[in-house]
Formats: structure tokens, sequence, C-alpha cells
């Protein structure tokens, strides 16, 4: 539901003249992308013992962190601010699950494979927000 609803107000956005203030940031593009990628493996990874992974999710969650400070100190952003706090906080959403792999020290195929998905499709709505910012057609390239 939460993920409707963010999803919602980025076409909300995306229709507004008020969003041309918006400013494309490559480096905030491929480290959203890079993020798609860490969460989408460790979720995959998810059937192992939490404890062999601890680091692993420790860094993914720095990197969320990290990404969802210099997102607000951007202008014109609230809303990408917003689906990194859902990120965060909401439950069903990626940190959410990584706290219940914590938890019970893995997840069953059924659960990853019900999050991973969700997971995906926010942190993924959160890089293409920021492509759309882009005023041109060049190609975006990420190390």
């Amino acid at each position: 539901m939460k993920n409707k609803f963010m999803l919602a107000l980025l076409i909300a956005c995306l229709s507004l003249p008020g969003c041309s203030g918006l400013h494309f940031s490559q480096s905030a593009y491929c480290r959203d992308k890079q993020i798609v990628k860490t969460a989408s493996a460790l979720i995959d990874k998810s059937g192992d013992n939490y404890s062999n992974h601890q680091t692993e999710v420790t860094q993914f969650q720095a990197s969320v962190n990290d990404a969802l400070a210099e997102e607000k100190k951007r202008g014109f952003n609230h809303i990408t601010v917003k689906m990194f706090e859902s990120v965060i906080k909401d439950k069903g959403n990626v940190f959410d699950l990584l706290k219940i792999w914590q938890t019970q020290g893995t997840l069953s195929p059924a659960f990853k494979d019900a999050g991973k998905p969700e997971a995906e499709r926010l942190l993924n709505t959160i890089a293409e927000l920021e492509k759309y910012k882009k005023k041109d057609d060049a190609v975006i390239n990420c190390p």
C-alpha cells in the first residue's frame, strides 16, 4: 500500500510544472542503481545465516542512510527523501526485510521471493525518478 502511495506521489510530481526545478545528478542515479543491485543481492543471500552477511547488511544500511542524508541536502527533492524514508521505516520494505532476516537467522524461500520484488520496485522507482530529472537523451554510464 505504501509503495502505491509513493508511486502516486511520483506520478503527481512528474505531471506538475513545479517539478521543473528538479536537477539530475548522475552520481545520485548511479548510487541509486547500486543500492538496487546490493539490496537484490542481499535478499538473494537471505537464505544463508544472517551472521555470515551482517557486515554486508550494515554497509548496505549505511549506504541507504547516506543516500537519504545527501538527498535531504538537494533542492526540490522531498519525494525522493520520502521514498528513501519508506525504504528505511516502512513495514515490508527493505530494512524491515533485513531486520526479519536478522531476527530469524534465515529467510524462507517463499518469504524472500515475496519481499524481493517489492524492495526492488521501490528502489528502482527512486532511481527512475532521478533519471527522469535528466533534460537530455545522453546515455548514463555508471561505473
